[in-house]
């Protein structure tokens, strides 16, 4: 019975051991595949450096990482503000002048941070050739896909004849896009 025991033990601790081994193995092949992918320096970047070659956005790098650790900083700021203001709205005793002062120094906040803004925007495009500048110009207008407000009408209703809209609430079945700009659809509020 001891013998049997001792025996179901050791398969036990055999199985574990060979579990623990099989899964440090494919966790350290797995490793190098994850290392290879890692994650895009750019992603967290301004989108217009993301229409540069490899090359150029390496080259880059440095002043917009530089770039962006002022932005985030500046962040911290703008949201302390915020909050501020925040808490001066919910005071339990109101003060107009307080409340009116938060809001002048997130206005100097804010102000300070656009202004900040355009400088590293200045230096970036600086940095660019004529062909890269031209690219970023033509690349300047253009939303990186569908944006809407929160609470506000689907992309796909933008375009939206008013006829329809009016219909829809009634039927409730989808809307072709407006062919005519003058039909458009009022945007929910």
């Amino acid at each position: 019975m001891k013998i049997n025991k001792l025996l179901l033990a050791l398969l036990g601790l055999s199985v574990a051991i060979n579990l623990a081994v099989v899964g440090f193995l494919a966790g350290q092949s797995m490793k190098p595949a994850m290392l290879v992918q890692g994650a895009d320096p750019m992603r967290l970047l301004p989108r217009w450096a993301h229409s540069l070659p490899t090359e150029r956005q390496d080259a880059l790098l440095p002043m917009l990482r530089q770039q962006r650790r002022g932005a985030i900083l500046q962040l911290r700021d703008i949201r302390s503000a915020h909050a501020a203001v925040q808490a001066a709205v919910a005071a339990e005793s109101f003060d107009v002048k307080q409340l009116a002062q938060k809001l002048a120094s997130l206005r100097e906040i804010l102000g300070v941070s656009q202004q900040t803004s355009h400088d590293d925007f200045i230096e970036f495009v600086a940095a660019l050739s004529a062909p890269e500048r031209q690219h970023l110009a033509s690349q300047l207008g253009r939303p990186k896909g569908a944006r809407r407000r929160p609470g506000g009408p689907e992309p796909s209703a933008w375009h939206q004849s008013r006829a329809c809209v009016e219909d829809n609430e009634r039927t409730h079945r989808p809307c072709p896009p407006a062919q005519d700009p003058g039909e458009l659809a009022p945007q929910a509020q």
